[in-house]
């Protein structure tokens, strides 16, 4: 979605067009939809009650703050603290692979070394 609203920004720059074209990527936003899961966090903390309304706005508080990154940005989150988790998303994933060998390639290392084992143990049963 992100190459085709570039493309579709270069084909009509919004200089000539007057179109703006905007991807939107949002991170978790509540919704009439996601009402079960309101209801499982029913914390009587202030810190938890302040961290879930930041990072996980209702969707009347998300649609007015995404529409004022429209214009400024060619792609959005939408809602400030997500761009942040966002921008923290790498140097999350690189910590992980620092400290506990994470990453995608020890993963698919070993599905694959797993898979290996699991032939090898089928074999020896037939």
């Amino acid at each position: 979605m992100i190459q085709l609203s570039q493309s579709l920004q270069d084909a009509y720059p919004s200089h000539e067009s007057g179109i703006t074209f905007h991807v939107f990527h949002p991170q978790f936003i509540r919704t009439p939809m996601t009402k079960v899961l309101d209801e499982d966090w029913k914390e009587q903390n202030k810190i938890a009650e302040a961290i879930k309304n930041k990072f996980f706005p209702v969707v009347e508080e998300w649609v007015p703050s995404a529409l004022k990154m429209v214009g400024r940005y060619e792609t959005s989150c939408g809602w400030y603290f997500h761009e942040f988790a966002v921008w923290m998303q790498p140097a999350t994933q690189f910590l992980g692979a620092l400290k506990w060998g994470f990453s995608r390639d020890a993963v698919r290392k070993a599905m694959k070394e797993k898979r290996l084992r699991m032939e090898k143990c089928s074999k020896k049963k037939q």
